[in-house]
């Protein structure tokens, strides 16, 4: 009976020295880039983005994105708020994506430039917005939650 009990006392300081070591060695996923998937101009003041924001998980245990919050900004103006509240699986030792939706009214961002930003706008023939992207992601793994910054530029694209 001694020899049963030692065994179940020896098995369970394993798994909380295995429980520990993991916890202990939880590393914040690395966040990326944010991709600009698709822009589909809907009418004068209305263009849909869909975008993928991309990440890395270095931990050896899986988890879960809980949610996403982020804002959009051009030349300082905030043009967006872009939430995303879907639960997304996260692998270990993998890249992982979390799709971002959000509108864009280029028309009243050209006139907060002026008029001759409308101008230059409606001169051009392709269409170039430079955006910063500014938030955090929060993740779950193994009972703790890790809130990852966000911070991005890049040029959306449109005809």
């Amino acid at each position: 009976m001694k020899k049963i009990i030692i065994a179940l006392l020896l098995l369970l300081a394993i798994g909380f020295g295995v429980y520990y070591y993991l916890l202990s060695n939880i590393k914040s996923p690395e966040f990326k880039e944010i991709r600009i998937v698709e822009t589909t101009v809907l009418s004068l003041d209305k263009v849909k983005v869909k975008a993928e924001a991309i990440f890395y998980n270095p931990n050896i245990q899986d988890g879960v994105l809980l949610n996403t919050e982020i804002k959009a900004y051009t030349k300082d103006i905030f043009i967006a708020n872009i939430s995303q509240l879907e639960k997304v699986d996260i692998l270990s030792k993998q890249k992982f994506k979390i799709p971002l939706v959000f509108d864009v009214n280029p028309f009243q961002i050209g006139l907060s430039h002026g008029l001759s930003g409308i101008f230059e706008n409606a001169l051009k023939e392709e269409k170039e917005l430079p955006i910063r992207f500014e938030g955090y992601c929060r993740i779950k793994s193994l009972n703790t939650i890790q809130k990852i910054p966000i911070v991005y530029e890049d040029i959306i694209k449109f005809k």
